[in-house]
């Protein structure tokens, strides 16, 4: 069941502490985000928590048109993280993500879109080989001034992948591996 839904569901959350150059990119502090996800096992009763620890999220932001701005995010499959040694080594395995042969988990937008005050990235996930159009939801929660640098930088950005129990990805994932 882990397999199954592991491979199904990655929660990007709480993107953080990016920091704005000149070029309106969003350099991502790494050492102050998480890609993190959360599984449902054993139908419910229990959950798993985890992260990525090696990844690059490039935001580039259009201040006038946000409709223009993009996402790029390149996840390093080995580095996940759940906290149990053995259960990491056996998710990079064959049996789930084969990190060995798809090192990567990307996701790169084609085009934002805003309705009402939700934005949507829309553009292509691709992990363990299988490639899918989603729409990932995202909001900015406010921008910053650096007291020290006195660059820009946006409070937070929260980024959210959720693949529901009978969706097609998931459906897709479990056929491709099969």
């Amino acid at each position: 069941m882990l397999k199954k839904n592991l491979l199904a569901v990655l929660l990007f959350s709480t993107i953080s502490a990016a920091q704005v150059n000149t070029a309106r990119q969003y350099p991502i502090d790494t050492n102050h985000s998480t890609v993190g996800f959360s599984v449902s096992i054993m139908d419910g009763l229990s959950r798993v928590n985890g992260k990525f620890t090696d990844f690059t999220v490039t935001l580039t932001n259009d201040e006038k048109d946000i409709t223009k701005s993009s996402v790029n995010v390149v996840i390093k499959a080995a580095s996940i993280n759940t906290g149990i040694p053995a259960r990491d080594t056996h998710l990079r395995s064959a049996d789930f993500f084969d990190a060995e042969k798809y090192p990567e988990i990307t996701f790169q937008s084609k085009r934002i879109e805003k309705k009402g005050k939700q934005l949507f990235a829309l553009g292509t996930f691709t992990m363990h080989g299988v490639s899918k159009e989603i729409a990932l939801p995202f909001q900015i929660t406010g921008v910053n001034k650096d007291p020290v640098s006195k660059k820009m930088k946006p409070k937070r950005v929260r980024n959210k992948l959720d693949s529901p129990k009978g969706s097609k990805l998931r459906r897709r994932q479990r056929r491709d591996r099969d």
